[in-house]
């Protein structure tokens, strides 16, 4: 042990943790790069208006078809036999001659659901609304090739929409 006049004593050096001191600087530098790479990246999502359609439609594409596993397994569950009781993605001709595709039909029922995207807090009405000319045509098609009233209801998903984008830089219009 050294004199504590000299300073080399234990009590007289300030208690350090070096260690810890590096791994606090790391993780400022880690989170600083973080922020760096996000704003870059929101940055070019912002400039390319194309990009964000395309991951739009392919989000869209991915929603349907994990939304029709599920539909699939749960009229399964209940015995119903896909092309007898219930289709997926079942197309129809309308009587005006054009085509109409249902994403789930239960012929059992006599009811359609359409997957639909929805941005934050829109409601099923404003769906409907937006969406009413198609509605009709899907409930004409099936009333003329069945004869049944069908009912309607949409299931809906998040839109991509709600992700940043130029309007504000976080998605949601002003």
């Amino acid at each position: 042990m050294g004199s504590p006049t000299k300073g080399n004593d234990e009590t007289s050096r300030p208690k350090t943790n070096r260690g810890a001191e590096r791994m606090h600087d790391r993780a400022r530098d880690d989170e600083e790069e973080l922020e760096r790479r996000q704003s870059e990246a929101l940055r070019e999502w912002r400039k390319n208006g194309e990009a964000r359609k395309e991951f739009g439609r392919e989000v869209g594409k991915i929603e349907h078809q994990d939304w029709q596993g599920e539909m699939r397994r749960l009229a399964e569950s209940r015995g119903h036999k896909e092309g007898k009781d219930y289709a997926i993605e079942y197309t129809l001709r309308h009587p005006d001659g054009s085509t109409v595709r249902y994403d789930f039909v239960d012929f059992r029922n006599h009811h359609i659901i359409d997957r639909k995207p929805a941005t934050e807090g829109e409601k099923e009405l404003a769906i409907s609304k937006r969406y009413l000319d198609q509605q009709r045509r899907y409930i004409e098609a099936y009333r003329a090739k069945f004869g049944a009233e069908p009912t309607f209801e949409y299931s809906l998903y998040s839109s991509t929409k709600n992700m940043p984008s130029p309007a504000d830089g976080n998605g949601k219009k002003k």
